[in-house]
Formats: structure tokens, sequence, C-alpha cells
């Protein structure tokens, strides 16, 4: 089963949008966002640079609104858990989805039966604070009102 993510890389003028099917997860996506981010280039190339580093992706360029999460440009992906908006002029990633409370990501999943609620573990919080860390370093903030 995956857990299902877009990627949503923005200048406020083009965006690229990657939908990935594996690993849509802040301790996965945070980190390939910013080692991508690292390697260098404009929004394309960072967007490619997502899907080479992911796994299972589909990329799509398009001319964009003033709305990045408009429905639009988040594609008919009824079963997202995550979303990450990444604006490469500001500096900036939004994440929203997955019941993310801004301290400890929990996500939910189905069994078939009953929906259990499964709060993120101490390995996948370090992970998600080393990505989140090593965004800062490189001048991006998360999550800025």
């Amino acid at each position: 089963m995956g857990t299902r993510s877009i990627i949503v890389i923005h200048d406020g003028q083009k965006l690229n949008r990657v939908y990935k099917h594996y690993d849509g997860y802040p301790s996965q996506n945070l980190h390939v966002i910013y080692t991508a981010i690292s390697q260098g280039g404009q929004m394309a190339e960072i967007a490619k640079n997502v899907c080479e580093i992911g796994e299972g992706c589909t990329r799509i360029e398009h001319e964009a609104d003033n709305a990045v999460l408009n429905k639009e440009n988040l594609g008919n992906q009824a079963d997202l858990e995550w979303v990450y908006v990444v604006d490469i002029k500001k500096r900036n990633i939004d994440v929203f989805g997955g019941g993310y409370s801004g301290k400890i990501p929990t996500r939910i999943m189905n069994d078939g039966k009953a929906n259990i609620y499964y709060t993120a573990e101490s390995e996948e919080i370090t992970e998600i604070k080393d990505a989140v860390n090593n965004l800062k370093d490189i001048g991006y903030t998360i999550n800025d009102k």
C-alpha cells in the first residue's frame, strides 16, 4: 500500500506537480525535497530531481495561478495523504495532511475493517527534525506563516 502525496514546486508563475504513489511521509519526502533542492537548478530541474530520488513519480508542468492549492493544481487524486508546497521564490515549504499538527505527525491507515490511527515512531520524528534542520541550513522555512 502506498502513501500518496503531491509535491507542488512553484515560483509564482509556473509550477511543477510531482505525484508520488509511495513514501509520502514527511520523514521521506522532506529529505527528498532537501536533496533535490541541494542538487541545484531551477524549478523544473528540482522537480526532475525529486522524481529521480523518489519512486513512483509522475511530473506535470503547467502555468500556475495565484491559488497554488486549487483543485486543478493538485490533480484528481482523491486519496492523497500528504501535500507539500515548495515556494522556491519565498524559500518556504508548507506541509499539509496526514493529521500533521506541527509537532508529531500522525497518519491514518485502513486495515480493511477499521481505521487505525498511527503515531509516528521516534525514529521518524528524528528523521523529520533532521530534514527540517537541513532545509533551514540552506535557507528554507517550513510552514512559515
